[in-house]
């Protein structure tokens, strides 16, 4: 299945990725390495590919209004599953990849964080697009536009799923 994720939305595309996996395990016995879950990131959705450090250098929180507790976010609450009570660990970005999820990016979306990096950092596109490329979550796939990952997830024989 492909799970498409426009928005943020506390983390729902990847919750229901996982979900899918672990409703099918329950119901069907089938293990997560006999499915594939696609997870698409477009559109106000990058944020959640991205560093800790990106989150707090640019103050990620703060402009997507997203707390962690009673402050707002200084780092990627959907990166990791550090600090997460244990029947959770596996409702996170990483974890997700980890264990078999394919996560794919859409670049026209990524260029949001392009423009962050440039205008705070007073860079030409290309030196900040380098640089933001160095806090794109490893495992994550740029694809040219997250449209275009759907379709393609999908002419593979995914399932739609509008996710977030």
């Amino acid at each position: 299945a492909v799970f498409d994720t426009p928005e943020i939305n506390d983390g729902a595309g990847m919750f229901r990725a996982v979900m899918w996996r672990e409703q099918y395990k329950e119901v069907y016995g089938t293990e997560p390495a006999e499915m594939t879950a696609v997870l698409v990131i477009r559109h106000a959705a990058m944020p959640m590919v991205m560093s800790d450090a990106f989150w707090d250098r640019y103050e990620l929180g703060k402009a997507r209004k997203i707390k962690d507790g009673k402050q707002w976010a200084r780092r990627n609450p959907y990166r990791s599953s550090d600090g997460m009570p244990k029947q959770w660990a596996m409702y996170s970005m990483e974890a997700f990849r980890d264990s078999g999820g394919i996560i794919l990016g859409c670049n026209l979306a990524f260029g949001q964080m392009v423009g962050i990096v440039a205008k705070a950092e007073k860079l030409k596109q290309a030196e900040a697009r380098e640089q933001a490329l160095q806090h794109l979550m490893p495992g994550v796939t740029l694809m040219p536009s997250g449209i275009f990952a759907v379709a393609r997830a999908q002419a593979a024989g995914c399932v739609f799923v509008a996710a977030a």
